[in-house]
């Protein structure tokens, strides 16, 4: 703007000014309000209900956090924004997330009525039949479908692992989270790897866990639909099976690193695998 009206020089000279951190907070809380307001504009314009996701998570302060994302419909096109975020002081019980969701909504022209579904994680005030969120938000508003998040299941399948598998995913997570921190960790991680074993049932489990990776980023971004969100599961648990009669022919090709293990000669025994069922 400087540059059109009063040349690149002055241009020049402004952009070499200091701001101040009050003036930097007051330009950034300006944009914020203004995004905000074009958010809320689209969503009571649009011509269909909307949807909303809400995350309650902890910050590195120890501080829970509310994030609720939306999806609408916007030009004939589906369109998903940030809506706000904020912090859960007192509790967090599900009757508070949703006064702070409900105050959000009256504060902004919003209603209840103006939503069509809510997704939430795997948190037990999100999900809890009789006092989580889901229910709360169903005893005002009944015609709203709650949802489980999708990519949130898949960390329930590390809870039902066979027990050496799980035995093994348990160590490895352990110690990677101790290890910068921990000489001990270090020399229990570096004595794992000399276990052939162990290496093996850890290549198998990156191979797994690096499918499920893929299948999480397949299903996520702008534009992702509830169609693919079926589909794409479904097709991953046919590739499960066919992946298993390979295996039991001793073909790895669909696990990389469980193939380089075998190929270096660190034979597995049978009952190691025990597959998923779809």
């Amino acid at each position: 703007m400087a540059n059109i009206m009063l040349g690149k020089e002055a241009e020049v000279k402004l952009s070499q000014i200091t701001l101040s951190n009050d003036i930097s907070s007051d330009r950034i809380e300006d944009m914020s309000r203004d995004m905000l307001a074009q958010v809320v504009a689209d969503l009571i314009s649009s011509p269909a209900k909307f949807s909303l996701q809400l995350d309650e998570t902890t910050d590195v302060f120890n501080l829970s956090q509310l994030a609720v994302f939306v999806r609408n419909v916007k030009d004939d096109v589906m369109k998903e924004d940030f809506l706000f975020c904020k912090p859960l002081t007192t509790t967090t019980k599900a009757t508070y997330v949703k006064k702070l969701v409900h105050n959000f909504f009256k504060n902004n022209s919003l209603s209840w009525d103006m939503v069509s579904a809510v997704c939430s994680d795997r948190a037990p005030v999100m999900l809890g039949r009789k006092s989580g969120f889901s229910a709360v938000v169903k005893t005002d508003a009944p015609h709203i479908i709650v949802a489980h998040c999708i990519l949130h299941r898949h960390a329930l399948a590390t809870k039902t692992l066979p027990p050496k598998l799980a035995e093994v995913l348990k160590i490895v997570v352990e110690s990677v989270n101790y290890i910068r921190t921990s000489a001990l960790k270090h020399r229990i991680f570096t004595n794992c790897f000399k276990n052939s074993e162990f290496i093996l049932i850890l290549a198998y489990l990156a191979d797994i866990f690096a499918a499920l990776n893929h299948l999480s980023r397949k299903m996520q971004g702008g534009g992702f639909n509830i169609i693919e969100a079926e589909e794409n599961p479904k097709a991953f648990q046919k590739n499960l099976m066919s992946w298993k009669r390979r295996t039991d022919n001793n073909n790895f090709a669909n696990n990389p690193l469980l193939d380089d293990c075998v190929r270096s000669k660190m034979y597995l025994e049978s009952e190691i695998f025990l597959y998923p069922q779809s």
